[in-house]
């Protein structure tokens, strides 16, 4: 199994048309990160929970 480039990641994750940064929800324990939830809105009027 290959990972992402960066490059790759950002191509089919942030650089498209769904992508919503006010969707980003981050689950802080005090100052340490410990989770992460993104949304993405689609044109069919859904909205999809990724990356949880």
């Amino acid at each position: 199994m290959r990972f992402y480039t960066f490059d790759e990641y950002l191509a089919q994750r942030i650089e498209t048309p769904t992508y919503a940064p006010q969707g980003v929800v981050l689950a802080l324990d005090g100052g340490s990160w410990v989770g992460m939830a993104t949304t993405s809105l689609h044109p069919e009027g859904h909205a999809l929970s990724e990356m949880t």
